[in-house]
């Protein structure tokens, strides 16, 4: 049978090849331009119409000029910009020592490196681009750079000592790499900040790609207003993510006259999800690839650019899109080249970038040689490039970050929604957010097989769900936990609920047990594995494809109860453990019969708790996509019947327990039971109270 994730491999194929049918009737440019104004709004609205309202202006934004260098070649300039209202990101700029007139530039969004803008590749490639007359200029996205959260000065220059006294090759290595080096206290990696900037957001609608999307337009908009940039030949290049967000830039900007993603590109079919700074979701179900976001540059100059380490297929990718070119004509406008080095902007792709840049921004056949931009070269140390005066713009009080954004947004939405929303109007909004249909959510129950303490029956796709009891008996109780039958059976709370003395069943849910990946090996340190465990990485994946794990559970939840109350003629109750008691929420909500009783442990209080939450502790499974946007959990329990629900240890959303008299006030008017156990023996009271017969 297969797992959830061969599952949605196969949808993704079919409606990707359905695609590829599709595409091959697109051979004139008027099709070409249509598909183009569809491939803007699917990604416009992944990218977040919340988010993108933000910044609607094209006008110059506000510049702070820092620091001006002089280099061989090259004047180098470090500022800070507004993107919308109290919201800066950090620039660096390159341009020619002796400009003459308007030149064309290059917006250079960064891939997932520490130093942002200041990343050695980056100066490298900028400083070769300027010196043959192409202002380039890079910024920082949301945590990297001048712009991490989470964020020590004391942590960034000791970590910074220890890498220089412990350089590669030392006797002692410098143990993490260089992770921390920028002042980020929870993580190693870019990837684990953008997870946990990001990952709230999707709650609220404040999206980190579109922050990153934005802060790229909006530095075309202060390229177009220097007196020596032509504001009709600025373009996009850049490495890794940078590559990723270059597409998406592309897809917002129309005003772009070259792009050159590097280091990213290895397949036109894109089915998982990446970081928060990385995935487009609902594209698949809207029968597109996220790379297919290349097509709204047809037909201007593209260059799809590779480093030999990353082993891409670049020529396949462009002779996939090329046909979109060709419609007007331009075929040898899409160009591709691999450049022997490393991943990101080795020696190699350097050239292939510059000698593309030039001819189509310059008009120029330049030829490159490699002492022109050895990797000898030296380059600039990223103290001498800051934009910020510390080092870090959250730290010199210069705006809002992304955390703060989102805490605003949830604060909003919260006064937006109605005091007790109507019922219907209610369930359409559960519906819509759980990506589920009514009839899906209240089918029939589904043929089961009974045998051994195990009652199996299969999802859609044929996915299998299990249901684990003791032989001979015939469970009332049904015990769910996200890690499944295993991490029941793992967890303190099955001593406690198996002192009730009822017959009990644990199941394996979508995603987890008999459904999960058995070759799933993350090796993670720190909070990482939180952020990129099946769980998170089978969310990102469902969202591509317009589905959510919630909902996928929601519909297990309740198919589940079906299946006992046909075994035992009575309905069960249900036992679920931290975060997925949302989802055993939204279960009893939408269909409060399908267990006599609902018991939460541990479980958030709201998704506004799990939004705005300090430090981390759930995975993103449970962070259902636009929940904010229309309802939170009080708008739920507020719906239950009186004595369905017992809420043991209601949680923040970083996962500590909150005093009762805070849990009442944010579920006022709602006929729940909240407890607090503070020791096993305590909770096997609270349980037997809760479920007693």
């Amino acid at each position: 049978m297969p797992i959830l994730q061969d599952y949605f491999k196969t949808v993704a194929n079919q409606r990707l090849d359905e695609r590829v049918a599709r595409f091959k009737t697109i051979d004139t440019p008027e099709k070409v331009r249509a598909l183009q104004l569809e491939l803007r709004g699917i990604a416009r609205d992944s990218l977040g119409p919340a988010t993108l309202a933000l910044s609607a202006s094209e006008a110059p934004p506000k510049v702070l000029n820092s620091r001006r260098y002089a280099a061989p070649g090259v004047v180098i300039e470090s500022f800070l910009y507004e993107v919308f209202p109290n919201f800066w990101a950090s620039a660096l700029l390159y341009r020619p020592e002796k400009p003459s007139g308007r030149n064309p530039a290059l917006v250079m969004p960064v891939g997932h490196w520490w130093e942002g803008k200041a990343n050695a590749m980056y100066q490298r490639q900028m400083r070769l681009l300027a010196r043959h007359g192409i202002i380039c200029a890079s910024f920082d996205g949301c945590g990297q750079g001048e712009r991490v959260e989470w964020f020590s000065r004391p942590v960034r220059d000791e970590m910074q000592r220890l890498r220089d006294e412990h350089p590669p090759g030392a006797t002692v290595p410098y143990a993490l790499q260089d992770a921390a080096c920028h002042g980020f206290t929870l993580g190693q990696n870019v990837t684990t900040m953008h997870c946990l900037i990001g990952d709230p957001g999707y709650l609220c609608g404040i999206h980190q790609h579109a922050l990153t999307a934005l802060a790229g337009k909006r530095l075309v908009d202060a390229l177009r207003a220097r007196r020596d940039v032509d504001p009709e030949r600025i373009g996009a290049c850049g490495a890794s993510g940078g590559g990723t967000d270059t597409r998406f830039l592309q897809a917002l900007d129309d005003r772009l006259a070259l792009a050159i993603p590097a280091s990213i590109l290895g397949s036109d079919r894109s089915i998982s999800g990446g970081d928060a700074d990385q995935s487009l979701f609902f594209t698949i179900n809207h029968g597109i690839s996220q790379v297919d976001l290349l097509i709204c540059m047809a037909p201007k100059p593209v260059l799809i650019v590779s480093a030999s380490e990353d082993r891409h297929n670049s020529a396949a990718v462009a002779e996939f899109y090329r046909p979109f070119w060709n419609a007007f004509g331009k075929g040898d406008a899409l160009a591709y080249g691999t450049g022997e080095g490393a991943h990101g902007f080795p020696l190699g792709s350097r050239k292939l970038v510059a000698e593309f840049a030039i001819k189509h921004l310059l008009g120029r056949d330049d030829i490159i040689t490699d002492n022109e931009h050895s990797d000898d070269l030296p380059v600039y140390g990223n103290g001498k490039l800051l934009a910020s005066f510390s080092g870090n713009l959250l730290l010199d009080g210069l705006g809002r970050g992304p955390r703060e954004l989102i805490a605003e947004r949830v604060a909003a939405l919260a006064k937006s929604r109605p005091e007790i929303p109507e019922p219907a109007a209610l369930r359409a909004g559960v519906l819509a957010t759980l990506c589920e249909s009514e009839a899906s959510l209240l089918a029939e129950a589904p043929a089961a097989t009974v045998a051994d303490g195990t009652i199996s029956w299969e999802s859609e796709g044929g996915v299998p769900l299990h249901i684990k009891y003791e032989p001979g008996a015939n469970p009332d109780i049904l015990y769910a936990h996200d890690q499944g039958i295993a991490g029941a059976e793992r967890s303190r709370l099955l001593d406690g609920v198996r002192e009730i003395k009822r017959p009990l069943s644990l199941i394996d849910l979508r995603g987890s047990g008999v459904s999960a990946d058995p070759k799933d090996t993350s090796n993670i340190s720190m909070i990482g594995p939180l952020l990129f465990n099946h769980q998170s990485s089978l969310a990102r994946t469902a969202l591509t494809q317009g589905r959510t794990m919630t909902g996928l559970r929601v519909v297990d939840l309740l198919q589940a109860a079906a299946v006992l109350q046909r075994q035992s003629g009575s309905a069960p109750d249900l036992v679920a453990e931290g975060a997925l008691g949302l989802t055993a929420l939204i279960a009893a909500y939408l269909k409060p019969e399908a267990y006599r009783r609902v018991v939460l442990l541990g479980t958030p209080l709201s998704y506004a708790e799990l939004a705005t939450a300090n430090d981390r502790d759930y995975d993103f499974s449970h962070f259902l996509y636009g929940v904010l946007e229309h309802f939170d959990t009080r708008d739920l329990t507020r719906a239950l019947p009186a004595g369905k629900l017992t809420w043991i240890n209601p949680a923040n959303g970083s996962g500590r327990v909150v005093p009762l008299a805070v849990a009442k006030r944010a579920h006022r008017g709602a006929a729940v039971e909240f407890k607090v156990a503070r020791v096993e023996a305590e909770l096997t009271r609270v349980l037997k109270g809760a479920l007693q017969a």
